[in-house]
Parts: C-alpha cells; structure tokens; sequence
C-alpha cells in the first residue's frame, strides 16, 4: 500500500476509475455500470457499456492499481474498509460509487475468494468485532477475544503494514 493513501486522495481515485471506464468506452455510450471486489489484495472488476439502443460491451476486466489504492484510502480506524463497490457513470460525466461494507460478494468470475484470503483481509483492514458481519469466517474461526489477540501480534509483527500509512 502506498505510504500517501489517505482519505483526501478519495476524490482523486475515484475520478481515476470512472475517467478510465469513460477512456475505454467507443463512442456513443449512454451508461457506464462497474463492479469491483477486493479481498487481500486480489479481485474482480468489470465495466459495461451501454448504448441507447440497448447495446452492451465490457470496457474493462480486471482490478485496477486504482481499485486497491481506494480501498486502503477509504479505511477508517475503527470501522474497516469496503469489501466491494458500483459506480454508475452517466454520458454527462457524471458518476456516483456505492460501497458494500458488510455484503458477502463472489468476484466477478465467480470465483469465491479463499477463506485465508477473507482473514487476511480483516487483518490487513482491521474493525471491531461487533462490526464483522456473521457470515465472515473469522467469526466463525476465533473469539472476539482470540481475533483481538490476533490483531495485536499481527500489528506488532514485520509483516504489519498500516493501512492508514502511518507505519
């Protein structure tokens, strides 16, 4: 994670993302639909293209630098981070993001992130416990005592990287 993400650079990010969808796009187009997933790193994206006769193209398969780069921006110290997102971009320009906090979301080919991958992501983008949603396997693997232990030697450790980039 670069050392300056940080919640001012959110606007920036997000204007990099809808612009490259817009870049990909032929001529003509009316909407722009995307998805993204991110869990630990690795995800899912794709954009589609409409046309106003109705017409669809993929614009863009694949995570972007971008994507990851907006999630660690958007982390907050004691609520996390998004597991998933939409963002709508209109033939004006226009674009509006909406960010699944809690949803349980399978990337885009269907492939289901591994159950180490959706720990690693909460221990990268830690939250409280009552903030973990029941269906994430760490409430099923540990105690909220156990993953609070957990967090600790994971922040205490080489491997620690704070997401907010003040470590």
């Amino acid at each position: 994670m670069p050392p300056d993400a940080n919640p001012q650079r959110v606007p920036q990010l997000q204007s990099a993302i809808a612009q490259a969808c817009v870049d990909a796009a032929t001529p003509g187009w009316q909407s722009i639909d995307m998805t993204a997933m991110a869990v630990a790193g690795v995800g899912s994206s794709m954009a589609w293209a409409r046309r106003l006769d109705g017409d669809e193209s993929l614009l863009v398969d694949g995570l972007t630098r971008e994507d990851l780069d907006l999630q660690d921006a958007m982390y907050q110290r004691g609520t996390g981070t998004w597991f998933s997102f939409t963002c709508t971009i209109n033939a004006d320009g226009a674009y509006h993001f909406t960010f699944n906090y809690d949803e349980h979301v399978p990337f885009a080919d269907g492939e289901e992130p591994l159950r180490d991958s959706w720990i690693k992501e909460l221990r990268r983008h830690p939250r409280p416990w009552h903030l973990i949603p029941d269906w994430h396997p760490v409430k099923h693997d540990y105690t909220e005592q156990q993953w609070a232990d957990d967090i600790a030697a994971y922040e205490a450790s080489d491997d620690y990287c704070d997401p907010t980039g003040r470590r």
